[in-house]
């Protein structure tokens, strides 16, 4: 359902390239607005950076409009390629008459990609310096005779070789744990893809991750700085795998053959947007853009752009009809399938609100009876899931309490959905299940202690102290993050276990 608004922004796309057969007048409007988005990211990211507007996440200085550095650095990436192309397209095109008003698109193009690129670097977004990388590379292949000159300058070309490895190993090293995680995230979605060639279904990702994960963890025991960035993702980091874990293969492979296909369709056509598709392309090897509303839209536009060169190329005038036709109906579908939808949403996320104010004051029958006006709607929603299952597990309605889980954990990788369905287990006398649901949490995610503490407990209960010891020792040998309140209080209070 949440494809329709970027459907009909691909055929609105289509429509508008179309309709302008002649001339740059579509690409002049979108390089317009892509210029205009990176300025207004840029000064808010400014604002932000020296204290005069607030960053969206506390965890870092400067976000934009979005909740984290990435997409910023993704949107002035795709700035700089776009408005760097069309700045040197429109230096070729008017070198003889660059003076007066024909000067003026030259300099705002050339100070945009200036202002953006000086601005990327603060957003330390690996994957965008390396999208833009890999854009400018491609630029320079086509546009200049840098190969020919690289030839003949074997010293230099050599010096560039090194400064390229020094400056991904410099990548890698400035947020080292990061990089480690992300390498980690990658192993466990091929892992998944391996498991599942034909994929898993729509939505199944966390919960396809999270059993390749425990599985991984629980089949030997694996370096501890593996073990120490293992942690449950909401995104693929990858939307190439991210597709080929909940779809298959084949629609990986259509979805890459895609995206390819449009980037040189734009390359032969000369047009700028070709370099912004580029960076989007390369940015979703590391990260999510198809998950960031205003990144997927412009990644849209791009594809609609190409598509209308590629219709061009037939003559046809049906063409544009049929586009009209498509963008009417998509606009329809999201009227009559969307609206009424979101509707439903919102109605059922102001009771989910209610039922966690009833929650927070212990007054969990009103509480359960909010949550189930909601369970239909949002079945899919893994933080609702475990809120009711909470709810219904505090109230001791354990039966209940642990169907609602079972169905979190089949479309979410965090392990609190088991440790609570162990503690459901426990209440109903069902020790040996209450076991299996912790190692299962403690595998999915192995450096959290909260599982480790629960096993210990549970084995002094049945006086098996010898297990209780070994899974202590186990648990305070873990490093502790000092920055970590809750895993420090935790720690402490696995020391003071009394056997």
């Amino acid at each position: 359902m949440a494809l329709i608004p970027f459907i009909a922004v691909f055929f609105a796309s289509l429509s508008v390239f179309l309709y302008c057969r002649k001339g740059k007048a579509a690409d002049v409007i979108v390089i317009s607005i892509i210029c205009l988005l990176g300025i207004m990211e840029s000064v808010i990211g400014i604002k932000q950076l020296f204290g005069f507007a607030l960053s969206n996440n506390a965890f870092f200085p400067l976000t934009g409009t979005f909740n984290n550095p990435g997409p910023l650095g993704c949107l002035l990436a795709v700035t700089v390629a776009v408005a760097g192309s069309a700045t040197y397209d429109y230096q070729e095109r008017m070198k003889y008459s660059l003076t007066g008003f024909a000067s003026i698109p030259f300099f705002f193009l050339f100070m945009t990609c200036a202002f953006c690129a000086v601005m990327l670097p603060s957003t330390l977004s690996r994957g965008a310096i390396v999208a833009l990388s890999v854009a400018v590379c491609i630029f320079m292949l086509r546009e200049t005779r840098c190969v020919q000159w690289l030839c003949q300058h074997k010293m230099a070309a050599a010096c560039i070789a090194v400064a390229i490895i020094a400056l991904c190993v410099g990548l890698f090293f400035l947020k080292k744990d990061s990089a480690i995680g992300r390498l980690h995230i990658w192993n466990m979605e091929c892992r998944a893809i391996l498991n599942h060639p034909l994929g898993t279904g729509s939505g199944s990702f966390e919960g396809t991750y999270g059993a390749v994960q425990e599985e991984f963890f629980r089949s030997r025991n694996r370096p501890a700085a593996i073990v120490r960035v293992a942690g449950c993702p909401d995104h693929s980091f990858n939307e190439y795998l991210g597709i080929g874990v909940e779809f298959g293969i084949p629609a990986m492979l259509l979805a890459i053959g895609i995206v390819a296909g449009c980037i040189c369709v734009l390359l032969v056509k000369r047009s700028p947007l070709a370099y912004g598709l580029i960076v989007l392309a390369v940015f979703a090897f590391f990260s999510y853009p198809l998950d960031v509303p205003l990144l997927a839209g412009i990644f849209s536009v791009f594809l609609g752009a190409a598509t209308a060169e590629i219709f061009k190329m037939t003559q046809k005038r049906w063409t544009l009809a049929i586009s009209v036709v498509l963008l009417a109906a998509s606009v329809y579908a999201l009227a009559v399938i969307h609206v009424p939808k979101e509707r439903e949403r919102e109605i059922a996320e102001a009771s989910w609100r209610r039922a966690k104010y009833w929650s927070d004051t212990k007054r969990y029958d009103l509480a359960i009876e909010e949550f189930s006006l909601s369970k239909d709607i949002l079945l899919n929603n893994k933080r609702f899931l475990y809120d009711y299952g909470y709810a219904l597990y505090l109230a001791h309605r354990n039966e209940e309490s642990l169907k609602v889980l079972e169905r979190g954990a089949l479309v979410s990788n965090d392990p609190m959905f088991h440790n609570i369905m162990g503690r459901n287990y426990e209440a109903l006398g069902y020790m040996n299940r209450a076991e299996e649901e912790y190692w299962i949490a403690h595998y999915m995610v192995p450096c959290r202690l909260y599982p480790l503490q629960r096993l210990i407990l549970l084995y002094l209960s049945q006086g098996r102290y010898e297990d209780a010891a070994f899974i202590r020792k186990k648990a305070l040998a873990m490093p502790v993050n000092a920055s970590n309140k809750l895993m420090a209080e935790l720690h402490m209070e696995i020391q003071e276990i009394v056997f």
